[in-house]
């Protein structure tokens, strides 16, 4: 939101009107968007929070007290049906905490960050927890923002990874999923992990 503004603000819209003298319809836009602004701004927060999570397909549980939702997105099918059901059970716990997502994908991005922001940028300003296999680049990637980011620093996400590469790499990648989500659980509730000295 703020690039866009940025992006307004040093490259205007140009401001088009009828030369002839017509200017009739210069009115009725300011109308509409002051209109559009005045819905936005009264908007419930709960609302604009869930507008980053409205793939309703993509929904395996949601936390019926807190209101986050666990998210299996399987672009690349590494998971059997079996499987997701399973790792439903370690994604479910980190909902007391924010969202949290599974996600596989070849974005073919040199930096997975750089898919992450292009494709969820909203995650980012929600809590919760994403999980990345990406294909193109063989890269995992644990991704944390809001309240869980305080305790899964970029440091412990790092460490979450060293401990799970080997499993990503023989393609035991629910066993990997399970792995990280099960790890994540255990700090939110205030646990330690293997890290190296």
């Amino acid at each position: 939101l703020i690039f866009r503004y940025n992006m307004l603000s040093t490259h205007p819209i140009p401001n088009f009107h009828d030369r002839k003298g017509g200017g009739g319809a210069q009115p009725l836009v300011a109308f509409l968007v002051l209109i559009i602004g005045a819905a936005l701004l009264t908007a419930p927060l709960s609302s604009l929070k869930a507008f980053a999570w409205t793939d309703e397909e993509s929904v395996v549980y949601t936390n019926e007290e807190t209101g986050y939702s666990a998210f299996i997105r399987d672009e690349e099918n590494l998971l059997t049906e079996e499987e997701q059901e399973g790792l439903v059970g370690y994604m479910a716990p980190m909902t007391d905490y924010g969202n949290v997502m599974f996600l596989t994908a070849d974005g073919d991005y040199e930096d997975p960050v750089d898919y992450l922001d292009w494709n969820y940028g909203d995650w980012f300003y929600e809590d919760g927890t994403i999980f990345l296999i990406e294909m193109s680049n063989r890269q995992l990637r644990l991704e944390n923002s809001g309240r869980i980011q305080d305790t899964i620093t970029p440091s412990y996400s790092d460490s979450i990874m060293d401990n799970v590469y080997r499993l990503a790499s023989e393609g035991e990648y629910a066993l990997c999923a399970e792995e990280v989500f099960y790890e994540c659980t255990v700090l939110m509730d205030g646990g330690h992990i293997a890290r190296p000295m």
